[in-house]
């Protein structure tokens, strides 16, 4: 088991054995998410977002980040997909995804507006093709 948050520390727990955690690493801000990477086979894999702005890949087998991305706004959210693809940022008014397997970036948004019944008929139109009729 994995824990963070306002103390900064991710740890990793046995559960099995009666020891202390062991330190994984840090952040400069509250730890927000944590989420095992279910692309490793291994389970070897962990992502930490926090509010340092940080998205962190971690290898439970090293004391120092694999990879680290730096979001231009505060993360509010991470989760990865079920498919286990992607992983998505959320914070403020943005949305990043990540592909899980190359650690970076495939898409990011910002500015989003506000959903709406309009502005959903809208986008809709935009991916696929909508009979006005039935909106």
């Amino acid at each position: 088991m994995v824990s963070g948050g306002h103390e900064k520390r991710l740890r990793l727990f046995d559960l099995e054995a009666a020891t202390n955690p062991r330190d994984l690493g840090r952040h400069e801000g509250t730890i927000k998410s944590i989420v095992w990477d279910r692309n490793d086979a291994t389970d070897n894999t962990i992502m930490s977002s926090a509010d340092d702005k940080k998205l962190v890949w971690w290898d439970i087998r090293s004391p120092k980040p694999s990879t680290v991305h730096v979001n231009e706004e505060g993360i509010t959210s991470m989760e990865q997909t079920t498919d286990s693809r992607f992983i998505v940022l959320t914070g403020g008014k943005s949305v990043s995804v990540f592909d899980s397997a190359r650690f970076h970036s495939v898409l990011s948004r910002s500015k989003l507006q506000p959903f709406t019944r309009e502005n959903a008929v809208i986008r809709l139109r935009s991916f696929i093709s909508v009979d006005s009729s039935e909106c």
